[in-house]
């Protein structure tokens, strides 16, 4: 990543929600924190928003995950997510294995939680099909057997992904 591309944090927006979040998400440049500055958003899930931001302690891209705040509009679903939030967190520590995503940093800013993981440099294989229609069997069988070790080693220590799709697989430029 070339810093002197990214956006002057001093010209990141306030919103006035707890870690300046609201229900836009974040503005490129905008400081989550003391430590993380956002670069992009890279999507939406059911619980959180994933941004791509710069860690200012680390020096290093990462993938900044956060609940989404307009999901926990009562007290029983803001419950609901913050337990689904820390199983992920839970869960996601127990594996370690090559093709599944690690989690850097976890922590709370103003109320909004948050965890960190590598940024892969890549696409989505959701993605990639899309650009590339079908892929050639030797091309697809090497993807799919990443994909199934990924799988074997969170089975074995009790884990079942529960939101396997192509657009929750990243691939990067080595596929």
């Amino acid at each position: 990543l070339d810093e002197t591309r990214l956006p002057d944090p001093g010209t990141a927006p306030s919103s006035g929600f707890p870690g300046g979040v609201d229900a836009r998400g974040f503005v490129p440049g905008q400081v989550f924190g003391s430590r993380y500055r956002i670069i992009r958003e890279l999507g939406r899930g059911g619980m959180g928003v994933v941004y791509q931001a710069w860690d200012d302690e680390l020096a290093v891209a990462v993938a900044l995950k956060i609940v989404r705040p307009e999901k926990a509009t009562d007290l029983r679903a803001a419950q609901d997510l913050e337990r689904r939030f820390k199983r992920e967190l839970v869960l996601a520590r127990q594996v370690t294995h090559k093709h599944v995503i690690r989690i850097h940093d976890l922590g709370e800013v103003d109320g909004t939680k948050y965890f960190t993981m590598p940024f892969v440099q890549g696409e989505t294989l959701s993605a990639l099909l899309r650009r590339e229609g079908r892929l050639p069997v030797p091309r697809a069988l090497s993807l799919a057997r990443q994909i199934v070790s990924g799988l074997v080693a969170a089975h074995e220590v009790g884990i079942v992904h529960r939101d396997l799709k192509p657009a929750n697989i990243m691939v990067d430029a080595d596929d």
